[in-house]
């Protein structure tokens, strides 16, 4: 989880340095917000429902 939140903030470090657009920037940061949202509900549901939820999610 850690792993993915790092890559994305490098990504949006690289599009800030390629492209100076307010408009990429904000894009960009909405993706990771709602990203991490569902991570988060992702780990609080295997949290709670044990594995099982989490196995069938991924099939």
């Amino acid at each position: 989880m850690m792993m993915m939140i790092r890559m994305m903030m490098m990504m949006m470090m690289m599009t800030m340095m390629m492209h100076r657009m307010t408009m990429l920037m904000v894009i960009v940061m909405m993706m990771m917000m709602t990203m991490m949202l569902m991570m988060m509900i992702m780990m609080g549901r295997s949290r709670n429902n044990k594995l099982d939820r989490m196995r069938g999610c991924w099939g």
